[in-house]
């Protein structure tokens, strides 16, 4: 992992992105409700399901094993696609997304999901095998403190698994994506000592890295 002292926090090449960060929250959370997709009946979303199942196979293999009583935790739940497809495969699944409408779609469906912010999530600290966050942490508004919010989530030797679009490949002007995320170590180097399987870069279709990273046995987050 990268030296803690390392961390930065670009100043967004965009203006209308930067004017977001340094504005007023009701602002930012209504512009991020509008700039994302739904994930029911979207290739968004079948993608976010995918990626869901490789995460159920990292936590096998780290020894959170299914029907055993381990929970999940889906940052960025969006109407909760996510949750449901980690409760098809055995896990106790929760999740939380900023979407309000969003959200109340996921609990009319029976879901475990809140309303929350990446920075400060509404569910208790160290309880959970693994953290999924597909697509949601370029939408942060604080990158530092979002990282260190989805560590804390996490047991020690829990399994985080990320997908974040990396720019400025990714096709451009989303006032939403307020996290400017130019390569995997952008993200890397808010999470030094972590164990890490390879990056990996897909075009789906646009550039994105998976990040899959093992919190310490013996962490500060």
């Amino acid at each position: 992992g990268a030296d803690a002292g390392t961390l930065t926090m670009p100043t967004h090449p965009d203006a209308e992105i930067q004017a977001l960060l340094t504005g007023d929250a009701a602002t930012y959370q209504r512009v991020q409700a509008g700039g994302s997709a739904w994930s029911r009946g979207s290739q968004y979303g079948s993608r976010a399901v995918d990626y869901a199942r490789e995460a159920c196979k990292v936590l096998e293999t780290n020894g959170f094993l299914p029907d055993a009583g381990h929970r999940v935790c889906c940052a960025g739940c969006n109407d909760g696609l996510e949750v449901e497809e980690f409760a098809r495969q055995g896990y106790v699944a929760e999740g939380f997304d900023l979407d309000p409408e969003k959200v109340r779609v996921g609990q009319a469906l029976g879901l475990k999901v809140k309303v929350g912010d990446l920075a400060q999530p509404p569910f208790s600290e160290g309880i959970y095998a693994g953290v999924f966050c597909s697509h949601t942490l370029e939408h942060a508004r604080d990158l530092v403190a979002a990282c260190k919010a989805l560590a804390a989530l996490l047991l020690p030797g829990g399994a985080l698994y990320l997908v974040v679009p990396v720019e400025p490949a990714f096709p451009a002007h989303n006032p939403a994506h307020t996290s400017f995320i130019t390569s995997p170590q952008a993200v890397l180097q808010h999470f030094p000592g972590w164990g890490l399987l390879e990056p990996r870069q897909v075009n789906n279709p646009e550039p994105q890295a998976i990040l899959v990273l093992r919190k310490p046995e013996e962490a500060t987050t």
